[in-house]
């Protein structure tokens, strides 16, 4: 074999490695991220921490309130996402001069899953003041408007148990219907409550939406995706976070879809120029 021969076959070899290696980093980035949670106190969600750790993520810090202040900016630049948990006390998020704006200016992914935060009360992403506390959940969305959406595409309505944890009924409190969401916004999921047979249950915000007046009238452009999932009402009750099965796959698409992109056209190209190459050096090494 000659010293060509041999540099041909090194060279397919090391690019070949290199390939494979790009595609399992990929691999790994594509199924993990690094979230912040704003939460109540530990013993709130530690049951949801360890749902999303489960699934292999971050959470990148102490479950906390951020009452009256919003996360640093060391925390922010560690996080791939914000999710604000069911278990938050609204009134914190409003009660200093431009605090909700100051939230929705924040410049990272947010999942939301109090419906006491969405209302134009607070931070202004549904357009009413409502909220309907303490009411009997269903235990399923209505079907899907948007069936092939990828948060829900190929799955049940399912999405609560029938009880908590503790045995005590499951109940939400919900604001916000199908028809008072941003202009570009998707409404994914709804769901029957009582009379109301269109209250929100997964509503996706892109990037560059006009939200409505927050509580003290400033109008705010999300800087990135927001997502509202309808939570149950776990932290007045047995402090245990509970979904169905169909529901935790549903959070969980939510919270990587929001947390990880799609890796970008380049990154893919190269790894196919790679795999390219490779192949052909030793195609011609051995004909």
């Amino acid at each position: 074999m000659s010293n060509r021969q041999l540099r041909s076959d090194k060279y397919g070899n090391w690019l070949l490695l290199l390939a494979m290696f790009s595609f399992l980093s990929l691999a790994h980035i594509a199924t993990a991220a690094n979230i912040l949670v704003v939460g109540g106190t530990e013993a709130t969600d530690d049951t949801f921490q360890a749902f999303l750790e489960g699934k292999g993520h971050t959470v990148s810090n102490t479950l906390q309130p951020y009452a009256g202040t919003t996360p640093s900016a060391m925390e922010l630049d560690a996080a791939d996402l914000v999710i604000v948990s069911r278990s938050i006390n609204s009134g914190n998020y409003i009660d200093d001069a431009g605090l909700a704006a100051a939230w929705n200016a924040i410049d990272k992914p947010m999942l939301m899953m109090s419906s006491y935060l969405i209302r134009t009360s607070r931070w202004g992403w549904v357009d009413t003041t409502a909220v309907n506390g303490d009411v009997a959940a269903p235990t399923d969305f209505n079907a899907y408007p948007a069936p092939s959406h990828p948060f829900v595409d190929g799955l049940t309505t399912s999405v609560f148990p029938s009880t908590f944890d503790g045995g005590n009924p499951m109940d939400i409190d919900w604001g916000g219907t199908a028809s008072q969401v941003p202009a570009g916004s998707t409404v994914v999921a709804t769901m029957t409550v009582g009379a109301e047979a269109n209250a929100l249950g997964i509503l996706d915000i892109p990037a560059g939406t006009t939200l409505f007046a927050d509580n003290e009238g400033t109008v705010s452009v999300t800087p990135q995706r927001r997502v509202f999932f309808q939570m149950n009402d776990y932290a007045d009750e047995d402090d245990v976070f509970v979904l169905s099965e169909n529901g935790g796959i549903i959070l969980d698409r939510i919270v990587t879809s929001l947390a990880i992109p799609e890796p970008s056209s380049c990154t893919l190209g190269l790894l196919l120029a790679a795999g390219v190459t490779s192949l052909t050096l030793r195609r011609r090494l051995h004909s």
